[in-house]
């Protein structure tokens, strides 16, 4: 009898577990967003792929890489730029040790100023859950100029070292 209790109260923990994850929608894709645009410029997580569109200097390596190439947008318009104008956003983890190289390599470049980034649904969960936490969806951190990491046509752009983490957002633009 005690068994068929605990049975039905892990049960039913379960079920609401389940029940909360699946009512929380900041979790789950946005199923309203354009399937098309989604499939043109989809997330990927293949180092060595970005590696042939970035350099990415300091042998350290990245342990977690998630990122997306897109056009670049009109601002104040849902149209694109012109088509070599591109925009590659990548989430780059690295181990404590190798964050801290990373950031005294690009400090050398030009000294980091405070940054306020936007999140973005692909980002990974920690990100998100911390954006959630800051209440404006936006990650705060120290931004940094990027050039160790142009290889053409990327010519421009920053890399963020995101608050309290071993994350960085490298947001690099084609012009």
């Amino acid at each position: 009898m005690t068994v068929r209790i605990l049975a039905l109260i892990l049960s039913i923990q379960l079920l609401y577990g389940c029940g909360n994850r699946i009512g929380n929608n900041t979790a789950l894709p946005d199923s309203t967003s354009n399937a098309s645009e989604g499939a043109a410029n989809p997330v990927k997580d293949n180092v060595e792929e970005l590696g042939m569109l970035v350099r990415l200097p300091f042998e350290v390596e990245v342990e977690e890489a998630v990122w997306k190439e897109e056009p670049m947008r009109i601002p104040g318009t849902e149209q694109n730029a012109s088509a070599n104008q591109k925009k590659l956003t990548a989430v780059l983890r690295f181990s404590s040790e190798n964050g801290r190289k990373v950031a005294g390599q690009v400090e050398k470049v030009k000294a980091g100023e405070p940054a306020i980034l936007g999140t973005e649904r692909w980002f990974p969960a920690e990100l998100i859950a911390q954006s959630e936490l800051n209440g404006a969806d936006n990650l705060k951190g120290m931004s940094y100029a990027a050039a160790d990491f142009y290889l053409p046509p990327y010519s421009e752009g920053r890399i963020t070292q995101v608050e309290n983490t071993d994350y960085f957002v490298l947001e690099l633009f084609a012009k």
